[in-house]
């Protein structure tokens, strides 16, 4: 592709309206036209701003929040990718894609915990719940880095501490979250409503995640369809 994206193709992208493999074709120009890329990130700075409206969120969030997404775009994570639905699995088996640029350390105050937090991220890359728990559990995470709590959250479930991923889920505020993490957040919480049995809870959420493209659609509608079959 040697010609400049279109403004509307760029606001489909986005958005998460490009299926693949135009969203594939899409960001593998991004990665080589700087103009391009420029102009996708302003687009999808403008769309969070217009999405995180919950005074909750500081401007530090959203632009935290808005860089890890487009982070995850450009580096191949496409929420409606055919790849990412078949990887959803379960729940209780999912683990976080964690992009390199999750840890915004500008926003940590020098002497602060940043070089802990990067420990967690990267422990939470590993797989290694048990130390994401012990290094997180307990400590105060800025606002800035809600991918932390949600990385903390999903690691207390993998620990059978599922209570204390719901009370961290719940303070979060995931209608808040941009795309594609809100709906990550929504499956993390899928997986603490099941381990502490709470069907009707988790069922709303699959039910949910089921009507909605997205790379949890298919894992989403088989868990949906077995509340309907009762």
């Amino acid at each position: 592709m040697s010609a400049h994206v279109s403004h509307d193709r760029l606001i489909d992208l986005a958005a998460g309206l490009v299926a693949e493999p135009d969203a594939g074709t899409l960001l593998a120009h991004l990665r080589e036209c700087g103009a391009c890329e420029d102009r996708f990130r302003a687009i999808c700075a403008d769309l969070e701003r217009s999405r995180l409206t919950s005074p909750r969120v500081s401007r530090r969030a959203v632009a935290t929040w808005a860089a890890v997404a487009i982070a995850a775009s450009l580096l191949g994570v496409v929420a409606l990718s055919p790849l990412a639905r078949r990887a959803a699995g379960t729940p209780e088996a999912y683990w976080l894609p964690v992009p390199s640029e999750a840890i915004d350390l500008r926003s940590i105050p020098q002497g602060g915990d940043g070089a802990l937090f990067a420990e967690a991220t990267e422990s939470y890359r590993k797989q290694d719940a048990s130390r994401v728990v012990k290094l997180l559990s307990g400590r105060e995470i800025p606002e800035s880095q809600d991918l932390l709590k949600l990385m903390l959250a999903s690691a207390l479930i993998k620990t059978g501490e599922p209570a204390a991923a719901q009370e961290l889920l719940d303070a979060l505020g995931i209608d808040t979250l941009p795309p594609p993490y809100r709906d990550r957040a929504r499956w993390v919480r899928l997986a603490a409503w099941r381990a502490q049995s709470k069907r009707a809870e988790a069922e709303a959420d699959a039910c949910a995640l089921a009507g909605e493209p997205g790379e949890f659609q298919e894992a989403a509608v088989r868990l949906c369809a077995s509340r309907e079959r009762r």
